[in-house]
């Protein structure tokens, strides 16, 4: 895994549609149908898809992403985003190493569970919750100076 110096906004899971399970780790990738994903190695769903273009996109965030295969495309990711939940940062695995490295984290009899259908995803009308926290996720990292990755 290789950290990245990329900004990491307190609002990105909620901005992203992330449910709060408790694992210490989340991975965010584009799946195979071109639409942004999330799993903690036990839950498994779609994430906003306006709202990672939104964050994979800024100006902050974008340049610390671009050596990446992150999709999307036609195929699974070549490299995964991991947040550390407790750090506040992100890494970057290739795709195999990133999903491994998150079923780790849970025994094997803990089932795993899949939110949704990869064809319903998250409506491109999100609920107020979700679209105040890409507003806010926005006007954080609009904040940041040059080359700033936390406040």
């Amino acid at each position: 895994m290789t950290c990245l110096d990329v900004p990491v906004p307190p609002q990105l899971e909620l901005a992203l549609g992330v449910p709060d399970a408790g694992g210490l780790h989340v991975g965010l990738f584009w799946g195979t149908t071109g639409e942004p994903r999330y799993t903690d190695g036990r839950l498994c769903g779609s994430c906003w898809q306006d709202a990672f273009l939104l964050f994979e996109g800024h100006p902050a965030v974008h340049p610390g992403l671009a050596a990446y295969g992150l999709g999307p495309s036609d195929r699974m990711a070549d490299h995964w985003l991991l947040l550390d939940r407790v750090r506040s940062r992100l890494d970057v695995a290739p795709a195999g190493r990133a999903k491994r490295f998150l079923h780790f984290l849970f025994p094997p009899w803990v089932p795993f569970v899949v939110i949704g259908q990869q064809d319903e995803g998250i409506s491109s009308s999100p609920p107020e919750p979700l679209a105040a926290a890409v507003r806010e996720m926005l006007a954080w990292l609009d904040g940041l100076r040059p080359g700033q990755v936390s406040v």
